[in-house]
């Protein structure tokens, strides 16, 4: 029941007009969720909400070619110059995912 409220109000989250704080806050809220949200959801999420910063979108709208479009592009515009905060979110998130699990 949580992964579909946290997912549906991110997608709802899109609509609603966030400035880089928010986004980079709702950013680092995801990624801390290692238990449940990969690393490549992170990511994603981290896509979405630039892409939503800049156009208005409908996120339920959205097709899947139209998500991986974006994401795509979103990649593509951080390896030509890498934001420091997004980047340091995205380390911190793999990071957390990486660590060894804890065997009692």
């Amino acid at each position: 029941m949580a992964e579909t409220t946290i997912i549906a109000g991110f997608m709802d989250l899109l609509a609603v007009p966030l400035d880089r704080r928010q986004r980079l806050d709702v950013l680092e809220a995801m990624a801390r969720h290692g238990d449940w949200l990969s690393a490549e959801a992170v990511l994603l999420a981290a896509a979405l909400l630039d892409h939503a910063a800049r156009s208005r979108i409908d996120a339920r709208a959205l097709s899947v070619e139209q998500i991986a479009e974006i994401q795509a592009t979103y990649i593509e515009a951080l390896e030509a110059d890498p934001d420091p905060e997004v980047a340091r979110i995205l380390d911190e998130a793999l990071a957390l995912r990486q660590r060894p699990a804890v065997v009692n």
